[in-house]
């Protein structure tokens, strides 16, 4: 209790000088034999916020690389293919072709 009373009168009496805040920087809570122990379950904690943060970052990444390689492809290749129309008449030579040789022409289903 002696220590926490010392400590808020140091507090007070750092609030006002003015170089309070180099004081401040060099005042410990707890003592310099637990340091260790102090950046050990920082250093646990910080491990398990990337363990959840990471993952979500990763995520996000993939999903922008994804896009633009979906993005890239799909400027290489034509935008649409030709209607149904069009390439019942460009098949209409070889189906009576096909139809002159007495073969049966396999059947279309419209979509």
């Amino acid at each position: 209790m002696s220590r926490l009373l010392s400590l808020v009168q140091t507090m007070r009496d750092l609030a006002d000088s003015s170089a309070w805040y180099s004081k401040l920087a060099e005042l410990h809570i707890i003592p310099r034999r637990y340091d260790y122990f102090v950046r050990l379950v920082s250093g646990f904690f910080i491990t398990l916020a990337c363990a959840a943060i990471l993952p979500v970052v990763g995520l996000v990444v993939y999903d922008i690389v994804l896009y633009l390689c979906r993005h890239v492809s799909s400027s290489l290749r034509p935008a649409r293919a030709p209607p149904l129309e069009s390439r019942r008449r460009a098949a209409e030579p070889a189906l009576a072709a096909a139809a002159r040789r007495g073969r049966t022409p396999p059947t279309t289903t419209a979509r």
